[in-house]
């Protein structure tokens, strides 16, 4: 009954893909012999059978393996991630609640040091990131390179996901190994996810008016938010360069500021290639002064 097939997946697993609605098969097949391992993992990711319902997003089966009362919800794949941490990849918010009410470990981590919170973060959705946080998770547990929750809700331009976060009290000046903030990691996410355009400037709206955001930090590299987003100008995809610049000067120095002297920007030419990825050619470095232009003021984030 425990034996693994070609694909590597037992009965149990092969039950769970192949009659995904057949509820009644499912649990005469658990009810069939005490033999039946319902924590073995299998296959190359090393998943158990809780963990490929959950991927399924079948809750059904995901209750009937529940009921058993042995199963491990600890469990962890290839990678280390859990159940739980699966049920956050998928945005299943209905599975995200059944774990967390059978208790499910709200701070494991997998092989990256990514709690089911991050993962959460990373895939968007703001109705299982609030669902973790109601539960108790540590809203600025960093995974191994010092990213935080935040970190990544600003790199991915989701303000929603931001604003839960920091309603928790999520520090908006966390920096991660490099001395990267979240408003920082914003404009590192440029090249990736400007096309989101309204999704882009009410993120970054949201993060300049928080209180104590400090928007010169500078990382270990020298390097501050604007030095960031003047370099992804050169991108020819970026969602209103100016905008952003600007709003960064007018609210940071005032009219007479310019940008440190030493600032070191790309002067390459950026190119689209055919599926849709920006590279970077022709590496030369200048050096000058960005002059202010208070086109834009603080009224926009009111």
């Amino acid at each position: 009954m425990n034996r693994e097939d070609s694909n590597g997946e037992t009965p149990l697993m092969a039950a769970i893909h192949s009659q995904p609605d057949n509820l009644e098969a499912f649990q005469l097949l658990l009810q069939k012999s005490n033999s039946v391992e319902v924590n073995q993992s299998s296959n190359s990711a090393r998943w158990t059978p809780l963990m490929s319902a959950t991927y399924s997003g079948n809750t059904g089966i995901i209750r009937l393996l529940l009921e058993r009362g042995d199963i491990e919800l600890e469990s962890k794949a290839m990678d280390g991630c859990t159940a739980l941490a699966l049920a956050c990849d998928n945005c299943d918010v209905d599975t995200v609640q059944i774990f967390l009410g059978r208790g499910a470990e709200l701070e494991s981590l997998d092989n990256y040091g990514q709690t089911p919170l991050l993962r959460a973060v990373r895939a968007g959705n703001v109705g299982v990131v609030e669902a973790l946080l109601e539960a108790g998770c540590m809203v600025d547990l960093a995974d191994i390179s010092g990213r935080t929750p935040l970190s990544i809700a600003a790199e991915i331009h989701k303000k929603e996901v931001a604003r839960a976060l920091i309603d928790r009290g999520a520090d908006i000046n966390s920096k991660d190994a490099e001395g990267v903030t979240p408003l920082m990691w914003f404009f590192m996410g440029m090249p990736t996810y400007r096309k989101r355009s309204v999704d882009t400037k009410d993120c970054f709206a949201f993060l300049l008016a928080q209180k104590n955001v400090d928007i010169n930090w500078k990382a270990k590299d020298g390097s501050i938010a604007r030095s960031i987003a003047f370099r992804f100008k050169y991108f020819s995809g970026f969602y209103e360069p100016e905008f952003f610049i600007e709003t960064l000067e007018a609210h940071s120095a005032g009219a007479d500021a310019v940008l440190p002297k030493d600032l070191m920007v790309p002067m390459g030419v950026y190119h689209e290639s055919s599926d849709d990825e920006n590279y970077y050619e022709a590496s030369e470095y200048h050096e000058f002064e960005y002059p202010i232009s208070l086109v834009h003021t603080l009224e926009v984030f009111r």
